[in-house]
């Protein structure tokens, strides 16, 4: 027996419209996103089950995906204007919706959009942390340059290294700019120390390559060389059908195999 549910997900609450092929009665629920207990309660009542769980992609919904992945259901997430166009009315309401979701799941119409599995999200997740980062890493070297510029003094590609930092600092400013500019600078040295941190946990044998060729040939020649190294994985990636953790999986069998050659 099979259980579709479709769901209609907002941030607060969501509308549920579900059934099961045993008896193939529509049966409809709300649920209070306020009430965890109530939520969990309700999607475990299917446990031992196929379920099948469709809904629009939401940036609200990490923690509703991480309940049922729990739970061992299928996760089904749907583009939301490709959904849209289904909708035999103009009108809305998040019964319709969630009618109109599970119409899709059942029909095999549903327009399903790639899903990042839980290996590649942990690693994703890093990585936009380390790119917020790294915007306000630039927002505040700007700061400092136009802030050395209006003194007329040029710093854009010293203010990357400790020692132009300093330099700055030594620069005779007013005192809103002084008090300014060391606020500034410090926030600058604790981003640097952020990033770094983060690129610590994330190196891999992409920056071990880099390294090495930018020691022997400079950053030019490094940068290609890890530019074709990415091609190369995209490439095997898109053809095999795989996640970027399903190929370090095989990279990492691959190298075991060879040692106990």
């Amino acid at each position: 027996m099979t259980v579709y549910l479709g769901v209609d997900f907002h941030a607060r609450q969501q509308t549920v419209s579900y059934l099961t092929t045993e008896d193939g009665e529509i049966r409809q629920r709300e649920l209070d996103h306020g009430q965890p207990d109530e939520v969990r309660s309700f999607y475990q009542q299917f446990a031992g089950q196929q379920v099948i769980v469709g809904f629009e992609a939401s940036g609200y919904a990490a923690w509703f995906e991480e309940l049922l992945e729990e739970l061992g259901y299928e996760i089904w997430i749907g583009h939301a204007t490709a959904i849209r166009l289904y909708a035999r009315r103009r009108q809305k309401n998040d019964r319709r919706d969630a009618d109109l979701i599970l119409d899709l799941l059942l029909r095999g119409d549903f327009p399903r959009i790639h899903r990042y599995s839980a290996a590649s999200r942990e690693v994703l997740q890093p990585l936009r942390y380390r790119q917020r980062l790294v915007k306000m890493r630039t927002m505040v070297v700007n700061s400092l340059v136009f802030m050395a510029s209006s003194r007329g003094v040029s710093l854009r590609m010293q203010l990357k290294s400790r020692r132009g930092v300093e330099r700055l600092q030594q620069m005779s400013l007013p005192e809103p700019l002084s008090q300014q500019r060391d606020e500034l600078c410090q926030l600058l040295l604790e981003l640097k120390t952020k990033i770094e941190t983060v690129e610590q946990w994330l190196e891999g044998d992409l920056a071990r390559v880099y390294k090495r060729v930018w020691i022997r040939r400079g950053h030019a020649k490094a940068k290609v060389a890890v530019g074709r190294r990415l091609l190369v994985r995209a490439f095997i990636m898109l053809r095999d059908e795989i996640d970027y953790a399903e190929f370090q999986r095989r990279g990492v069998a691959a190298r075991s195999s060879r040692a106990t050659a």
